[in-house]
């Protein structure tokens, strides 16, 4: 395969990004549809680079020319977000509490959860994966101080001190130390400080030596050699940590970075990549709906599969189901949505 150097033209459009987005909807939902056995275990593992691309995304876009417009658009940011967590949220209270009934089990349980300090802080409890929208929220506020207190070079530093912690302190504890805080403790450690924080500065200062014209004349070759680095050092720490039993959970590997890194580099130096292709398509319009519905989808299909006795078939391809399913229903949203705009005219 031929490989170029690319000037890295200035554009808002990355096709190849958007691309990647529908890639990236489907390691989400391998890392909470797991596939089984140790290849499931290791497609997780390696999956783990979905939830930071994400935030890379979200530091890359917000990116402006003008301190005005990146305002602007950081406020923005902000209110869609507010308003999408909290139909997210009330999507799933309501979920919740139908499985309770079908369960027959006490709905307060389930309003409880409300008044849990995890779910006011973090969004935890109910809906648990919508924890990225209230990060995001939570690092564009802090994004916005950053530049207005003109403190990117300290922002800067903090990522890089921050994403060496997380190694030490959650992914590698057990391994070095015998020992690890508790998981109420360094979850949301590691989600809203070690991803959400540092891979959205990162996405940013990707962003901002690109305008810059730092990565004229980067080859395509270099990052994709990284990438595969990555994929065989993210496997070592798998098998390794395994073999210890220290492999802490919801934290990521170092293979984890270099191949979110990598990725995202390469596909900047080539924003056309998948232009009109159907990962295109499913990326740019549907990858939200699959990131925040597929955990009602997983539930339905597991519900149906059980009565229709099928139960085995379920779990030989339970993520490959999940995302299809789900993909389904977001392109009806989707074409719902455009045929409702009209006629509410």
């Amino acid at each position: 395969m031929k490989t170029s150097s690319n000037p890295v033209q200035r554009t808002e459009k990355y096709y190849s990004i958007d691309g990647m987005r529908a890639i990236a909807a489907f390691f989400i939902v391998c890392l909470h549809v797991p596939f089984s056995g140790t290849f499931g275990e290791v497609v997780s593992a390696f999956a783990r680079i979905a939830v930071p691309f994400f935030f890379m995304i979200s530091g890359f876009f917000i990116w402006s020319d003008t301190e005005e417009k990146q305002y602007k658009r950081i406020r923005k940011q902000i209110k869609h977000l507010f308003f999408l967590m909290i139909y997210a949220d009330v999507l799933y209270l309501l979920w919740d509490m139908l499985m309770a009934l079908r369960s027959k089990t006490a709905v307060s349980s389930v309003l409880e959860n409300l008044l849990s300090y995890r779910f006011l802080l973090f969004n935890f409890k109910v809906g648990g994966h919508i924890w990225f929208l209230r990060a995001l929220i939570y690092v564009l506020i802090l994004f916005f101080i950053i530049r207005k207190l003109k403190l990117e070079k300290v922002a800067f530093v903090i990522m890089w001190a921050l994403l060496i912690i997380d190694l030490f302190a959650c992914k590698y504890s057990m391994l070095l130390f015998h020992h690890t805080l508790p998981f109420r403790i360094y979850e949301p450690f590691t989600k809203f400080a070690c991803v959400a924080y540092t891979y959205f500065m990162l996405g940013y200062l990707i962003r901002t030596r690109a305008e810059q014209g730092k990565l004229i004349g980067q080859r395509t070759s270099r990052y994709l050699f990284y990438i595969f680095l990555g994929i065989l050092i993210n496997l070592a720490e798998f098998f390794l940590l395994e073999h210890y039993n220290a492999n802490v959970t919801a934290c990521n590997y170092i293979g984890t970075f270099l191949i979110t890194s990598s990725l995202f580099l390469y596909l900047v130096l080539v924003p056309e990549r998948f232009k009109d292709s159907i990962l295109y398509k499913i990326g740019s319009q549907y990858s939200l709906y699959i990131y925040i519905l597929h955990l009602i989808v997983k539930k339905v299909l597991l519900i149906l599969f059980t009565a229709a006795g099928i139960k085995k078939y379920y779990y030989l391809g339970a993520p490959v189901w999940v995302y299809a399913v789900t993909l389904i229903v977001s392109v009806l949203i989707v074409w719902i949505q455009k045929k409702w705009k009209p006629s509410s005219r």
